[in-house]
């Protein structure tokens, strides 16, 4: 994702502080500042979700209508197998939340 999008953020991997000092009250004060957040089926997703800013979420075979984060700008990305959710259709959902009307209104 960094070589598709140069200027993109990853601030929880750029910290000053180790991960583990990390807590959920600035994972979400992070992406309320976020244009664009993306997550797999975890705990973070439901977090940045929270935050009321467009995000993907990534699923394999866990069942996303039951487990996706709650959230206005929530979009669900789903595939049999993590392994089977291609790059190109990440990219290109990517490209088209961030580049479109959201990004716009971020």
């Amino acid at each position: 994702l960094q070589k598709a999008f140069p200027n993109a953020l990853f601030p929880l991997q750029n910290l000053p502080v180790p991960l583990t000092s990390v807590s959920p009250f600035l994972t979400t004060a992070i992406a309320r500042h976020a244009a664009l957040t993306m997550a797999n089926d975890a705990g973070i997703g439901h977090l940045v979700a929270g935050a009321d800013r467009p995000h993907i979420a990534l699923f394999g075979p866990t069942c996303a209508r039951k487990n996706q984060p709650a959230g206005r700008g929530v979009e669900v990305l789903q595939a049999p197998s993590m392994d089977a959710l291609s790059l190109d259709t990440v990219l290109a959902t990517v490209h088209r939340r961030w580049g479109g009307e959201e990004a716009e209104n971020a």
